[in-house]
């Protein structure tokens, strides 16, 4: 029995591909065009975002969440549409894929923390940490969510 193993690096073309950019392809390749990338932008597209907008803090994640998930549907589609006729266009954007997709969950995850900690504070409960709580996701909603449109164009 022989067993492969995989080189650090490998020569793609004239360039040399790393682990991380290695397995963002394959992330991409599998995700999206092997697990009905069609059935994620329809998801991405059709998931409401229930929000009160009562507080400056809801309405900016909300608005960054939103423009957010529209720019990872138009990947996804992107991706979808394109990986038969031109798989070097889709897989050149595998990284940025990959992080946009992270910012965008884990801007999800930050405004459900928003959420919980302005109904705690309304509460009353733990008002010093829920404020620093309320502030971060202000923070990664207008810092960090605001560049995943870019990393879609």
């Amino acid at each position: 029995m022989t067993t492969s193993v995989r080189p650090r690096c490998t020569r793609a073309t004239d360039s040399w591909i790393s682990r991380a950019e290695l397995a963002s392809m394959d992330a991409v390749g599998s995700s999206i065009t092997r697990m009905a990338g069609a059935l994620t932008s329809a998801r991405a597209r059709h998931r409401r975002w229930r929000w009160p907008p009562d507080s400056v803090a809801a309405r900016s994640m909300h608005k960054r969440l939103q423009a957010a998930r529209e720019a990872y549907a138009q990947v996804v589609d992107f991706v979808v549409g394109n990986t038969k006729a031109s798989p070097n266009a889709v897989f050149a954007g595998s990284v940025p894929y990959l992080m946009l997709t992270g910012n965008l969950v884990a801007g999800w995850q930050m405004a459900r923390a928003l959420l919980v900690a302005e109904e705690r504070l309304a509460a009353g409960e733990d008002t010093d940490f829920m404020r620093a709580k309320i502030s971060t996701a202000r923070f990664y909603a207008e810092h960090i969510l605001t560049r995943v449109p870019g990393l879609r164009d």
